[in-house]
Protein backbone atom coordinates (compact mmCIF):
# COMPACT_ATOMS: atom_id res chain seq x y z
CA UNK A 1 0.00 0.00 0.00
CA UNK A 2 1.02 3.58 -0.74
CA UNK A 3 3.55 4.96 2.39
CA UNK A 4 2.34 8.28 4.17
CA UNK A 5 5.30 10.03 2.80
CA UNK A 6 4.58 9.32 -0.37
CA UNK A 7 0.75 10.65 -0.01
CA UNK A 8 2.32 13.44 1.53
CA UNK A 9 3.47 14.16 -1.72
CA UNK A 10 0.34 13.80 -3.26
CA UNK A 11 -1.40 15.98 -1.50
CA UNK A 12 1.91 18.68 -1.85
CA UNK A 13 1.81 18.02 -5.59
CA UNK A 14 -2.21 18.64 -5.48
CA UNK A 15 -1.62 22.14 -3.88
CA UNK A 16 0.79 23.48 -5.54
CA UNK A 17 -1.27 23.07 -8.89
CA UNK A 18 -5.00 23.85 -7.31
CA UNK A 19 -4.07 25.89 -4.05
CA UNK A 20 -5.90 24.02 -1.12
CA UNK A 21 -5.57 20.19 -0.36
CA UNK A 22 -7.93 18.20 -2.26
CA UNK A 23 -11.21 18.33 -1.40
CA UNK A 24 -13.78 15.40 -2.42
CA UNK A 25 -17.69 16.08 -3.27
CA UNK A 26 -19.79 13.28 -2.86
CA UNK A 27 -20.39 12.02 -6.31
CA UNK A 28 -16.29 12.35 -6.60
CA UNK A 29 -15.84 9.99 -3.43
CA UNK A 30 -16.13 6.13 -4.16
CA UNK A 31 -17.95 4.18 -1.88
CA UNK A 32 -16.02 2.72 1.09
CA UNK A 33 -12.85 4.32 -0.62
CA UNK A 34 -10.01 5.57 2.09
CA UNK A 35 -10.45 9.47 1.67
CA UNK A 36 -6.74 9.50 2.35
CA UNK A 37 -5.95 7.32 -0.80
CA UNK A 38 -8.97 8.57 -3.02
CA UNK A 39 -7.73 11.00 -5.45
CA UNK A 40 -10.80 10.68 -8.14
CA UNK A 41 -10.74 13.30 -10.46
CA UNK A 42 -7.98 14.82 -9.16
CA UNK A 43 -5.75 17.64 -11.05
CA UNK A 44 -2.02 16.38 -10.81
CA UNK A 45 -1.00 17.79 -14.39
CA UNK A 46 2.72 17.77 -14.86
CA UNK A 47 2.98 16.87 -11.03
CA UNK A 48 6.57 15.40 -10.27
CA UNK A 49 5.88 11.75 -8.04
CA UNK A 50 8.81 9.95 -9.62
CA UNK A 51 9.89 7.00 -7.00
CA UNK A 52 6.41 7.29 -5.14
CA UNK A 53 4.81 4.61 -3.73
CA UNK A 54 1.27 4.87 -4.65
CA UNK A 55 0.09 1.08 -4.78
CA UNK A 56 -3.15 0.74 -4.42
CA UNK A 57 -4.21 4.29 -4.54
CA UNK A 58 -7.47 6.03 -6.37
CA UNK A 59 -6.62 8.05 -9.65
CA UNK A 60 -9.62 6.95 -11.26
CA UNK A 61 -10.66 9.86 -13.67
CA UNK A 62 -7.01 12.26 -12.65
CA UNK A 63 -5.48 14.35 -14.71
CA UNK A 64 -1.77 13.03 -14.68
CA UNK A 65 -1.27 14.49 -18.27
CA UNK A 66 2.89 15.19 -18.65
CA UNK A 67 3.19 14.15 -14.82
CA UNK A 68 6.40 12.52 -13.43
CA UNK A 69 5.71 9.24 -12.32
CA UNK A 70 9.21 7.18 -13.47
CA UNK A 71 10.00 4.12 -11.39
CA UNK A 72 6.70 4.98 -8.95
CA UNK A 73 4.95 2.06 -7.68
CA UNK A 74 1.20 2.05 -8.47
CA UNK A 75 0.76 -1.76 -8.44
CA UNK A 76 -3.04 -2.21 -8.13
CA UNK A 77 -3.68 1.49 -8.26
CA UNK A 78 -7.07 2.44 -9.90
CA UNK A 79 -6.84 4.65 -13.34
CA UNK A 80 -10.02 3.77 -14.69
CA UNK A 81 -10.29 6.99 -17.31
CA UNK A 82 -7.24 8.99 -15.84
CA UNK A 83 -5.63 11.40 -18.44
CA UNK A 84 -2.41 10.39 -18.40
CA UNK A 85 -1.17 11.47 -22.29
CA UNK A 86 2.33 12.42 -22.40
CA UNK A 87 3.08 11.08 -18.88
CA UNK A 88 6.66 9.20 -17.80
CA UNK A 89 5.91 6.48 -16.57
CA UNK A 90 9.44 4.88 -17.59
CA UNK A 91 10.35 1.58 -15.10
CA UNK A 92 7.16 2.51 -13.05
CA UNK A 93 5.09 -0.57 -11.47
CA UNK A 94 1.80 -0.82 -12.79
CA UNK A 95 0.98 -4.08 -12.10
CA UNK A 96 -1.90 -5.09 -11.83
CA UNK A 97 -3.18 -1.81 -12.32
CA UNK A 98 -6.30 -0.55 -13.36
CA UNK A 99 -6.31 1.67 -16.50
CA UNK A 100 -9.80 0.41 -18.45
CA UNK A 101 -10.53 3.40 -20.46
CA UNK A 102 -7.30 5.41 -19.32
CA UNK A 103 -5.82 8.34 -22.18
CA UNK A 104 -2.16 7.34 -22.05
CA UNK A 105 -1.47 8.41 -25.91
CA UNK A 106 2.59 9.38 -26.18
CA UNK A 107 3.71 8.66 -22.61
CA UNK A 108 6.25 6.81 -22.16
CA UNK A 109 6.34 3.07 -20.36
CA UNK A 110 9.81 2.11 -21.32
CA UNK A 111 10.57 -0.69 -18.96
CA UNK A 112 7.29 -0.42 -17.23
CA UNK A 113 5.38 -3.27 -15.20
CA UNK A 114 2.40 -3.73 -16.20
CA UNK A 115 1.56 -7.61 -15.97
CA UNK A 116 -1.91 -8.42 -15.18
CA UNK A 117 -2.86 -5.03 -15.77
CA UNK A 118 -6.71 -3.73 -16.93
CA UNK A 119 -6.27 -1.91 -20.23
CA UNK A 120 -9.35 -2.77 -22.20
CA UNK A 121 -9.89 0.39 -24.57
CA UNK A 122 -7.07 2.25 -22.83
CA UNK A 123 -5.65 4.30 -25.55
CA UNK A 124 -1.96 3.61 -26.14
CA UNK A 125 -1.32 4.85 -29.52
CA UNK A 126 2.21 6.23 -30.12
CA UNK A 127 3.29 4.84 -26.73
CA UNK A 128 6.34 3.83 -25.91
CA UNK A 129 6.97 0.99 -24.36
CA UNK A 130 9.81 -0.99 -25.30
CA UNK A 131 11.15 -3.86 -23.18
CA UNK A 132 7.42 -3.18 -20.48
CA UNK A 133 6.36 -6.18 -19.25
CA UNK A 134 2.83 -7.21 -20.24
CA UNK A 135 2.57 -10.45 -19.20
CA UNK A 136 -0.78 -11.91 -19.33
CA UNK A 137 -2.70 -7.98 -19.29
CA UNK A 138 -5.96 -6.91 -20.59
CA UNK A 139 -4.93 -4.77 -23.60
CA UNK A 140 -8.90 -6.22 -25.62
CA UNK A 141 -9.64 -3.34 -27.64
CA UNK A 142 -7.10 -1.08 -26.89
CA UNK A 143 -5.80 1.97 -29.11
CA UNK A 144 -1.85 0.92 -29.44
CA UNK A 145 -1.94 2.63 -33.13
CA UNK A 146 2.33 3.20 -33.88
CA UNK A 147 3.07 2.39 -30.52
CA UNK A 148 6.71 1.19 -29.97
CA UNK A 149 6.77 -2.37 -28.32
CA UNK A 150 9.78 -3.34 -29.48
CA UNK A 151 11.05 -6.50 -27.07
CA UNK A 152 8.16 -6.05 -25.07
CA UNK A 153 6.87 -8.98 -23.05
CA UNK A 154 3.04 -9.69 -24.32
CA UNK A 155 3.04 -13.24 -23.21
CA UNK A 156 -0.80 -14.55 -22.42
CA UNK A 157 -2.20 -11.43 -22.91
CA UNK A 158 -5.30 -10.66 -24.24
CA UNK A 159 -5.09 -8.62 -27.32
CA UNK A 160 -8.37 -8.99 -28.79
CA UNK A 161 -9.74 -6.63 -31.11
CA UNK A 162 -6.96 -4.23 -30.25
CA UNK A 163 -5.65 -2.38 -32.93
CA UNK A 164 -1.75 -2.52 -33.96
CA UNK A 165 -1.65 -0.59 -36.94
CA UNK A 166 2.10 0.58 -37.71
CA UNK A 167 3.06 0.11 -34.16
CA UNK A 168 6.51 -1.80 -33.77
CA UNK A 169 6.84 -5.28 -32.37
CA UNK A 170 9.97 -6.01 -33.62
CA UNK A 171 11.92 -9.07 -31.07
CA UNK A 172 8.25 -8.85 -29.14
CA UNK A 173 7.16 -12.14 -26.82
CA UNK A 174 3.77 -13.00 -27.57
CA UNK A 175 4.10 -16.59 -26.71
CA UNK A 176 0.40 -17.38 -25.77
CA UNK A 177 -1.19 -14.31 -26.25
CA UNK A 178 -4.94 -13.44 -27.78
CA UNK A 179 -5.06 -11.34 -30.74
CA UNK A 180 -8.13 -12.58 -32.35
CA UNK A 181 -9.58 -9.73 -35.23
CA UNK A 182 -6.55 -7.27 -34.01
CA UNK A 183 -5.36 -5.19 -36.47
CA UNK A 184 -1.80 -5.08 -37.13
CA UNK A 185 -1.68 -3.50 -40.59
CA UNK A 186 2.19 -2.30 -41.70
CA UNK A 187 3.27 -3.60 -38.21
CA UNK A 188 6.56 -4.54 -37.36
CA UNK A 189 6.92 -7.96 -35.94
CA UNK A 190 10.37 -9.02 -37.39
CA UNK A 191 12.00 -11.41 -35.07
CA UNK A 192 8.91 -11.57 -32.72
CA UNK A 193 7.95 -14.88 -30.98
CA UNK A 194 3.93 -15.57 -31.19
CA UNK A 195 4.18 -19.40 -30.80
CA UNK A 196 0.59 -20.98 -30.00
CA UNK A 197 -0.97 -17.87 -30.22
CA UNK A 198 -3.98 -17.09 -31.43
CA UNK A 199 -3.87 -15.05 -34.57
CA UNK A 200 -7.84 -16.29 -35.79
CA UNK A 201 -9.33 -13.24 -37.96
CA UNK A 202 -6.18 -10.55 -37.35
CA UNK A 203 -5.80 -8.51 -40.19
CA UNK A 204 -1.62 -7.82 -41.20
CA UNK A 205 -1.75 -6.48 -44.93
CA UNK A 206 2.17 -5.25 -45.53
CA UNK A 207 2.97 -6.09 -42.13
CA UNK A 208 6.62 -7.11 -41.49
CA UNK A 209 6.95 -10.65 -40.09
CA UNK A 210 10.78 -11.65 -41.29
CA UNK A 211 12.28 -14.04 -39.26
CA UNK A 212 9.20 -14.29 -37.01
CA UNK A 213 8.46 -17.44 -34.64
CA UNK A 214 4.60 -18.26 -35.67
CA UNK A 215 5.00 -22.05 -35.28
CA UNK A 216 1.99 -23.41 -33.50
CA UNK A 217 -0.44 -20.12 -34.22
CA UNK A 218 -4.21 -20.28 -35.25
CA UNK A 219 -4.23 -17.82 -37.85
CA UNK A 220 -7.66 -18.74 -39.06
CA UNK A 221 -8.83 -16.73 -41.20
CA UNK A 222 -6.39 -14.36 -41.40
CA UNK A 223 -5.53 -11.53 -43.94
CA UNK A 224 -1.77 -11.72 -44.66
CA UNK A 225 -1.91 -10.12 -48.12
CA UNK A 226 1.27 -8.76 -49.29
CA UNK A 227 2.69 -9.63 -45.84
CA UNK A 228 6.58 -10.44 -45.40
CA UNK A 229 6.60 -13.42 -44.03
CA UNK A 230 10.67 -14.54 -45.38
CA UNK A 231 12.39 -16.67 -42.74
CA UNK A 232 9.19 -17.22 -40.76
CA UNK A 233 8.23 -20.36 -38.86
CA UNK A 234 4.68 -21.10 -39.59
CA UNK A 235 5.58 -24.72 -38.64
CA UNK A 236 2.16 -26.47 -37.37
CA UNK A 237 -0.12 -23.08 -38.33
CA UNK A 238 -3.09 -23.09 -38.96
CA UNK A 239 -3.61 -21.44 -42.34
CA UNK A 240 -6.82 -22.08 -43.37
CA UNK A 241 -9.57 -19.77 -44.41
CA UNK A 242 -6.65 -17.19 -45.02
CA UNK A 243 -5.39 -15.15 -47.26
CA UNK A 244 -1.96 -14.86 -48.35
CA UNK A 245 -2.27 -13.27 -51.84
CA UNK A 246 1.03 -11.51 -52.62
CA UNK A 247 2.95 -13.02 -49.00
CA UNK A 248 6.27 -13.51 -49.61
CA UNK A 249 7.07 -16.79 -47.54
CA UNK A 250 11.24 -16.78 -49.11
CA UNK A 251 12.63 -19.02 -46.61
CA UNK A 252 9.74 -19.85 -44.34
CA UNK A 253 8.91 -23.20 -42.65
CA UNK A 254 6.04 -24.38 -43.64
CA UNK A 255 6.49 -28.38 -42.64
CA UNK A 256 2.93 -29.53 -41.13
CA UNK A 257 1.14 -26.31 -42.09
CA UNK A 258 -2.45 -26.21 -42.32
CA UNK A 259 -4.08 -24.82 -45.39
CA UNK A 260 -7.71 -25.52 -47.03
CA UNK A 261 -9.50 -24.93 -50.45
CA UNK A 262 -10.50 -21.96 -49.03
CA UNK A 263 -6.43 -20.77 -48.98
CA UNK A 264 -5.57 -18.06 -50.81
CA UNK A 265 -1.99 -18.09 -51.87
CA UNK A 266 0.67 -17.34 -54.94
CA UNK A 267 0.66 -20.41 -57.23
CA UNK A 268 4.45 -20.48 -56.47
CA UNK A 269 3.96 -20.63 -52.82
CA UNK A 270 1.42 -23.29 -53.34
CA UNK A 271 3.22 -25.61 -55.29
CA UNK A 272 6.00 -25.40 -52.17
CA UNK A 273 3.74 -26.29 -49.56
CA UNK A 274 2.42 -29.17 -51.25
CA UNK A 275 5.86 -29.96 -51.72
CA UNK A 276 7.24 -30.14 -48.56
CA UNK A 277 4.34 -31.41 -46.93
CA UNK A 278 3.67 -33.83 -49.04
CA UNK A 279 6.84 -34.90 -51.36
CA UNK A 280 7.37 -34.70 -55.05
CA UNK A 281 8.93 -37.69 -55.76
CA UNK A 282 8.63 -38.44 -59.51
CA UNK A 283 6.47 -35.28 -60.31
CA UNK A 284 7.03 -33.41 -63.65
CA UNK A 285 7.96 -29.08 -62.49
CA UNK A 286 9.73 -28.41 -65.18
CA UNK A 287 10.49 -24.64 -65.63
CA UNK A 288 8.90 -24.06 -62.33
CA UNK A 289 9.77 -21.23 -60.09
CA UNK A 290 11.13 -22.16 -56.76
CA UNK A 291 13.57 -19.12 -55.75
CA UNK A 292 13.96 -18.58 -52.37
CA UNK A 293 11.83 -21.34 -50.74
CA UNK A 294 12.80 -23.32 -47.86
CA UNK A 295 12.40 -26.84 -48.95
CA UNK A 296 14.90 -28.56 -46.32
CA UNK A 297 14.62 -32.63 -46.02
CA UNK A 298 12.28 -32.38 -49.05
CA UNK A 299 11.37 -35.79 -51.67
CA UNK A 300 12.19 -34.88 -54.95
CA UNK A 301 13.65 -38.26 -56.07
CA UNK A 302 13.27 -38.77 -59.99
CA UNK A 303 11.54 -35.48 -60.35
CA UNK A 304 12.20 -33.80 -63.53
CA UNK A 305 13.24 -30.04 -62.72
CA UNK A 306 14.45 -29.35 -66.27
CA UNK A 307 15.26 -25.44 -66.28
CA UNK A 308 13.59 -24.94 -63.16
CA UNK A 309 14.34 -21.67 -61.01
CA UNK A 310 15.67 -22.87 -57.55
CA UNK A 311 18.00 -19.74 -56.81
CA UNK A 312 18.77 -18.99 -53.27
CA UNK A 313 16.57 -22.61 -52.37
CA UNK A 314 17.67 -24.14 -49.11
CA UNK A 315 17.71 -27.68 -50.07
CA UNK A 316 19.67 -29.35 -46.94
CA UNK A 317 19.45 -32.47 -46.52
CA UNK A 318 17.27 -33.13 -49.32
CA UNK A 319 16.51 -36.21 -51.61
CA UNK A 320 17.52 -35.69 -54.89
CA UNK A 321 18.00 -38.74 -56.22
CA UNK A 322 18.06 -39.55 -60.21
CA UNK A 323 16.62 -35.99 -60.66
CA UNK A 324 16.50 -34.27 -63.85
CA UNK A 325 18.28 -30.67 -62.90
CA UNK A 326 19.37 -29.69 -66.49
CA UNK A 327 20.05 -26.36 -67.43
CA UNK A 328 18.01 -25.50 -63.90
CA UNK A 329 19.51 -22.57 -61.80
CA UNK A 330 20.42 -23.56 -58.50
CA UNK A 331 22.98 -20.47 -57.78
CA UNK A 332 22.77 -19.91 -54.12
CA UNK A 333 21.67 -22.87 -53.42
CA UNK A 334 22.00 -24.96 -49.83
CA UNK A 335 22.74 -28.32 -50.59
CA UNK A 336 24.45 -29.28 -47.95
CA UNK A 337 23.76 -33.01 -46.71
CA UNK A 338 21.59 -33.73 -49.80
CA UNK A 339 21.31 -36.95 -51.82
CA UNK A 340 22.28 -35.81 -55.41
CA UNK A 341 23.31 -39.22 -56.59
CA UNK A 342 23.05 -40.32 -60.24
CA UNK A 343 21.48 -36.89 -60.93
CA UNK A 344 21.56 -34.84 -64.02
CA UNK A 345 22.85 -31.36 -63.50
CA UNK A 346 23.91 -30.73 -66.97
CA UNK A 347 24.73 -26.86 -67.94
CA UNK A 348 22.97 -26.10 -64.51
CA UNK A 349 23.84 -22.68 -63.04
CA UNK A 350 25.53 -24.12 -59.55
CA UNK A 351 27.54 -20.78 -57.92
CA UNK A 352 27.65 -20.02 -55.10
CA UNK A 353 25.90 -23.68 -54.13
CA UNK A 354 26.84 -25.28 -51.09
CA UNK A 355 27.64 -29.43 -51.51
CA UNK A 356 29.44 -29.03 -48.13
CA UNK A 357 28.74 -32.94 -46.71
CA UNK A 358 26.38 -33.84 -49.84
CA UNK A 359 26.37 -37.59 -51.62
CA UNK A 360 27.08 -37.30 -55.65
CA UNK A 361 28.16 -40.56 -56.36
CA UNK A 362 27.82 -40.82 -60.04
CA UNK A 363 26.15 -37.07 -60.46
CA UNK A 364 26.37 -35.28 -64.58
CA UNK A 365 27.26 -31.83 -64.05
CA UNK A 366 29.07 -31.82 -67.15
CA UNK A 367 29.25 -27.81 -68.62
CA UNK A 368 27.37 -26.70 -65.26
CA UNK A 369 28.72 -23.12 -63.58
CA UNK A 370 30.13 -23.35 -60.50
CA UNK A 371 32.12 -20.46 -59.71
CA UNK A 372 32.71 -20.10 -56.01
CA UNK A 373 30.73 -23.26 -55.20
CA UNK A 374 31.93 -25.70 -51.90
CA UNK A 375 32.14 -29.48 -51.96
CA UNK A 376 33.68 -29.49 -48.57
CA UNK A 377 33.72 -33.10 -47.44
CA UNK A 378 31.44 -34.30 -50.36
CA UNK A 379 31.24 -37.37 -51.69
CA UNK A 380 31.62 -37.23 -55.71
CA UNK A 381 32.96 -40.54 -56.63
CA UNK A 382 32.55 -41.06 -60.30
CA UNK A 383 31.02 -37.76 -61.12
CA UNK A 384 31.65 -35.93 -63.95
CA UNK A 385 32.51 -31.99 -64.43
CA UNK A 386 33.71 -32.49 -68.17
CA UNK A 387 34.00 -28.47 -69.73
CA UNK A 388 32.34 -27.73 -66.23
CA UNK A 389 33.63 -24.05 -64.94
CA UNK A 390 35.29 -24.87 -61.43
CA UNK A 391 36.14 -20.77 -60.92
CA UNK A 392 37.60 -20.27 -56.82
CA UNK A 393 35.59 -23.84 -56.34
CA UNK A 394 36.71 -25.64 -52.50
CA UNK A 395 36.83 -29.70 -52.81
CA UNK A 396 38.31 -29.19 -49.35
CA UNK A 397 38.53 -32.67 -47.98
CA UNK A 398 36.15 -34.08 -50.52
CA UNK A 399 36.05 -37.66 -52.30
CA UNK A 400 37.01 -37.41 -55.54
CA UNK A 401 38.00 -40.59 -56.41
CA UNK A 402 37.66 -41.46 -60.16
CA UNK A 403 36.17 -38.32 -60.91
CA UNK A 404 36.42 -36.60 -64.40
CA UNK A 405 37.19 -32.94 -65.16
CA UNK A 406 38.36 -33.00 -68.24
CA UNK A 407 39.09 -29.61 -70.01
CA UNK A 408 37.14 -27.87 -66.45
CA UNK A 409 38.64 -24.39 -65.87
CA UNK A 410 40.00 -24.80 -62.52
CA UNK A 411 41.20 -21.71 -61.52
CA UNK A 412 41.49 -20.94 -58.30
CA UNK A 413 40.01 -24.01 -57.47
CA UNK A 414 41.14 -25.68 -53.92
CA UNK A 415 41.76 -29.37 -53.41
CA UNK A 416 43.41 -29.38 -50.32
CA UNK A 417 43.24 -32.58 -48.58
CA UNK A 418 41.08 -34.08 -51.11
CA UNK A 419 40.96 -37.91 -52.07
CA UNK A 420 41.84 -37.22 -55.89
CA UNK A 421 43.40 -41.24 -55.85
CA UNK A 422 42.01 -42.47 -59.71
CA UNK A 423 40.58 -38.49 -60.78
CA UNK A 424 41.17 -37.72 -64.12
CA UNK A 425 42.04 -34.69 -65.61
CA UNK A 426 43.31 -33.40 -69.11
CA UNK A 427 43.24 -29.89 -71.07
CA UNK A 428 42.49 -27.71 -67.94
CA UNK A 429 42.46 -24.43 -67.99
CA UNK A 430 43.69 -22.27 -64.61
CA UNK A 431 45.80 -25.25 -63.11
CA UNK A 432 49.76 -24.55 -62.39
CA UNK A 433 52.47 -27.25 -63.12
CA UNK A 434 53.06 -27.33 -59.59
CA UNK A 435 49.67 -27.76 -58.93
CA UNK A 436 49.48 -30.40 -61.57
CA UNK A 437 52.13 -32.33 -59.63
CA UNK A 438 51.02 -32.10 -56.40
CA UNK A 439 47.69 -33.79 -57.55
CA UNK A 440 49.86 -36.55 -59.39
CA UNK A 441 51.70 -37.56 -56.38
CA UNK A 442 48.65 -37.72 -54.47
CA UNK A 443 46.92 -40.38 -57.33
CA UNK A 444 45.22 -38.24 -59.74
CA UNK A 445 45.81 -39.19 -63.86
CA UNK A 446 46.86 -36.21 -65.97
CA UNK A 447 46.00 -36.99 -70.08
CA UNK A 448 48.58 -35.88 -72.26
Amino acid sequence: MADKESLQKLQNQLQSIVGPPHQFSGEEKNVGQNPATDFTGANLEGAELSLANLSGVNLSHALLERAYLMCADLSGAHLNGAQLKSAHLGGADLSRAHLNGANLSHANLSRAYLNRAELSGTNLSNCVMDIANLRGADLSDADLNNADLRGADLSDANLKGADLRSANLSHANLIGANLKSATLDLADLREASALSANLGGVSARFTDLEAADLSDADLNGANLQDANLSQVNLGDVNLSNANLKGANLSGANIRATLINSTTELDKKWLIVIKIVNKGAEGIDLQGTDLSNANLRGADFSSANLKEANLSNVNLRAANLLRVNLEKANLSGVNLRDANLSDANLQNANLQNANFSDAFLFNTNLNGSKLDGARFVQTQLRNALFLNAQLVNVRFTNANLTEVQFFRADLTGTDFSSACVNGARFGENLGISEQAKLDLMQRGAIFSQ
